[in-house]
């Protein structure tokens, strides 16, 4: 907590926003549900001034995003919990939730553009890590969508092209992070394999409770995604224009451009049968990828469902 107040407070330490400051830091201190959301909303204002304010530095933007990012990785949590399996809290936390992973993937970017505007010879990990963590808040914010019955839009597509496009260029698309508030490190590729296998599950037509046991799936399944630059791999190939904006598709026809890029689902789908397999076999325990959330059944009706869907 007094790493993000003293990053707040150097930032704006020329501003009039010192009676903002006391009240954040009042809200990340309290425990309950609602302060959360509140905490969150009351946060978003400042994320939009740093990612804005063309005084600071790439470093001290850098720095700051990932202060406030590990400051709130609790109360994100426990408010996605609440979306995940709550009901009371569930109107009032995910929009939230929608809003604010939205402008911490914007303000991320901000970073981007900011290098691109003024680049140096080599991407220090701060700005890497920023990077990753700006995937993960884009592709947290295209399931809250989902959650709400909403499709992902143009803009976060391109948002999620953008960052694989700096990633890849300066190769570390498959190089593991360990993020705020998650236990295990993950890699901004496997991150954007998320979001297309979600697109690719069509969670309009899921139940609140199946979108999200279909999440859980893919954060096994989606290390089993890679991008490549030519169709390869078995069936099904799906192609994606990381600068147009546009979700993936069927691959029906060649296309060459320097922003698409191809993916086989073959190892997905093989990883899937397997736990299907696993599944079946009701001498085997639940695999620890799974949680308790379904019955057992379930997880098998739905990821034999997902198989057709792919």
């Amino acid at each position: 907590m007094s790493e993000l107040l003293s990053v707040l407070r150097t930032l704006f330490s020329r501003s009039t926003s010192a009676r903002q400051l006391t009240e954040l830091a009042a809200q990340l201190t309290r425990d309950t549900d609602q302060a959360g959301i509140g905490t969150l909303m009351e946060a978003i204002p400042f994320i939009a001034r740093t990612a804005n304010d063309t005084s600071l530095t790439l470093k001290a933007r850098v720095n700051a995003l990932l202060a406030i990012d590990e400051a709130l990785a609790p109360v994100v949590t426990r408010l996605d919990d609440e979306c995940r399996y709550g009901q009371s809290a569930l109107r009032a936390s995910l929009p939230a939730l929608l809003s604010y992973c939205t402008e911490m993937s914007g303000a991320y970017q901000s970073c981007v553009r900011h290098y691109l505007t003024h680049p140096t010879s080599l991407v220090h990990e701060r700005l890497k890590l920023a990077t990753v963590c700006g995937m993960h808040h884009q592709v947290r914010a295209m399931l809250y969508k989902a959650l709400r019955y909403l499709q992902p839009e143009a803009s976060d597509w391109r948002t999620a092209g953008r960052f694989i496009l700096f990633a890849e260029e300066h190769d570390y698309a498959r190089q593991p992070f360990a993020l705020p508030g998650n236990p295990l490190p993950v890699q901004l590729e496997a991150l954007f394999g998320r979001a297309i296998l979600l697109f690719l599950s069509q969670p309009e037509n899921l139940l609140h409770r199946d979108i999200v046991a279909t999440d859980t799936l893919l954060a096994f399944l989606c290390s089993h995604v890679e991008l490549s630059r030519r169709p390869a791999g078995a069936e099904p190939v799906y192609s994606i224009d990381l600068e147009s904006g546009t979700p993936p598709e069927r691959l029906m026809r060649g296309h060459a451009s320097r922003s698409r890029r191809y993916s086989s689902l073959e190892p997905a789908s093989t990883a899937l049968a397997d736990l299907v397999l696993d599944l079946d076999s009701r001498d085997k325990p639940l695999p620890e990828a799974l949680d308790n959330s379904l019955t057992r059944e379930q997880w098998r009706a739905l990821s034999r469902s997902l198989s057709l869907r792919w």
